[in-house]
C-alpha cells in the first residue's frame, strides 16, 4: 500500500513503520514511582454520563495514590467544548468538581480544537485522553503507566491505546458489578467482521462481511504487516479517541492534533500520524482490562450525521493529510 504515497510524504513514512516494539505487554514492571499524569476529558453535553465517568475515574485515582504511589503527582482537566444546555459547571457533581480542572471554550470549536486545549493545558509527564463516555478503572491507569515507563528503558515513546467494551447505558444501569464488564471486549479492534456501514472508500467494499481479529494476527500490533495494512485499516486506525495516552512534551512539539480535521472523525488519528512520522512513536495496545464505552439513546440518533462525517474524515485523512510532504505545514512547538 505504501506505493500509493511518494517516499517523502506522511503516509509512505506510516505505512513503512516497523511497530514492532521492544516490550511483552503481558509482562510489564512494576515501578515504584508512577510518572507525573494529565487526564483529559473532552465534554460536550454529556449529562447522562459525565458523572459516573468522573466516579470511576478518581475513585481509581485516588485508590492508586492510596495503595501504589501515596505522592503520584495526577490532573484531571475537562474541556467543556462550549456546552449551552448543560454546561460542565453546572452539570457535575460539586465532589467531582472540587477535584477537576474544567476549561471552557464560548463556543463548540470540534473535537480537534478541544484536544488541543487539553494538550496545552496539561503539565504533567504523560497525558491520558477520555471521553465523557468512557468508564476506566485502577489496572486500565495503572497498565497505560507501566507501558510507558518500560518503553522509555529502551529510549523509545509511545501511544498506548485501550480497546472497548461498549455497553448500552440501560445495560450498565442494571449491573450492579462492573468488573465482569471490565474484563470484556467486543471491540473491532479484537475480533469482528467488517460491515458495510463501516466503509469509508470503494476500495473498502471488497473487505465487507470479511471477519478480522486484528490483535491475534498482529501480536497486539507488535507484527503488523510489511504491506501496511490490515484488510481496510492501516495502523494508525488503531488509535481511537475514547482512551488513549501519549507523551506530553511529544504531543505539543508535533503541535497536537491537526487543523485540517476539524469536524467529527480522524483528530486523534491525525496525532498518531505525526508522533509516528516524526517521533518514531510505537503504538502499543493496553489489554489487561477493557475501558466501558457507555452507548446512549442520543448518541444513536446521531449515528447516521457522525457516519457522513466520519467518510469526510476519511476522504481528507488518506487522501490529503497523508500526501502532505513530511516537511509541509508542519508546526513544531519549541516552547
Amino acid at each position: 500500500m505504501n506505493k500509493l504515497y511518494h517516499k517523502n510524504t506522511l503516509g509512505y513514512h506510516v505505512l513503512s513503520h516497523d511497530n514492532n516494539y521492544p516490550l511483552n505487554i503481558l509482562k510489564l514492571s512494576n515501578p515504584t514511582g508512577l510518572t507525573s499524569l494529565s487526564i483529559v476529558i473532552l465534554y460536550f453535553e454529556a449529562v447522562q454520563t459525565i458523572n459516573l465517568v468522573l466516579e470511576h475515574l478518581l475513585k481509581s485515582v485516588n485508590k492508586i495514590k492510596k495503595q501504589v504511589d501515596k505522592t503520584w503527582d495526577v490532573e484531571v482537566i475537562l474541556i467543556d467544548d462550549g456546552s449551552t444546555t448543560y454546561t460542565a459547571k453546572e452539570t457535575i457533581h460539586p465532589d467531582y468538581l472540587s477535584q477537576i480542572k474544567v476549561v471552557r471554550h464560548a463556543v463548540n470549536r470540534g473535537r480537534c480544537i478541544a484536544r488541543n486545549t487539553g494538550i496545552r493545558s496539561a503539565r504533567k509527564e504523560l497525558l491520558l485522553f477520555l471521553d465523557a463516555d468512557i468508564l476506566v478503572n485502577e489496572t486500565i491507569l495503572l497498565n497505560h503507566m507501566r507501558i510507558h515507563n518500560d518503553i522509555r528503558k529502551y529510549d523509545d515513546n509511545a501511544i498506548s491505546v485501550s480497546l472497548f467494551n461498549f455497553v448500552q447505558k440501560d445495560i450498565l444501569d442494571r449491573t450492579k458489578d462492573l468488573s465482569v464488564l471490565f474484563k470484556k471486549t467486543n471491540d473491532f479492534r479484537d475480533d469482528c467482521t467488517y460491515q458495510e456501514k463501516w466503509i469509508g472508500c470503494e476500495e473498502d467494499k471488497e473487505f465487507a462481511n470479511q471477519r478480522f481479529r486484528i490483535m491475534k494476527d498482529t501480536h497486539y500490533l507488535q507484527k503488523w504487516p510489511l504491506s501496511g495494512s490490515v484488510g481496510p485499516w492501516i495502523m494508525t486506525n488503531m488509535v481511537l479517541g475514547g482512551a488513549f495516552m501519549v507523551d506530553r512534551k511529544l504531543a505539543q512539539l508535533v503541535n497536537g492534533c491537526d487543523y485540517l480535521f476539524v469536524e467529527y472523525g480522524f483528530e486523534e488519528t491525525s496525532l498518531a500520524t505525526k508522533l509516528i512520522v516524526y517521533c518514531g512513536s510505537y503504538i502499543i495496545p493496553e489489554t489487561s482490562a477493557y475501558p466501558i464505552h457507555i452507548i446512549c439513546e442520543q448518541g444513536e440518533k446521531n449515528r447516521p450525521e457522525k457516519n457522513t462525517l466520519f467518510r469526510k474524515a476519511h476522504d481528507l485523512y488518506f487522501n490529503k493529510f497523508l500526501k502532505r510532504k513530511i516537511n509541509e505545514n508542519v508546526i513544531f512547538d519549541t516552547d
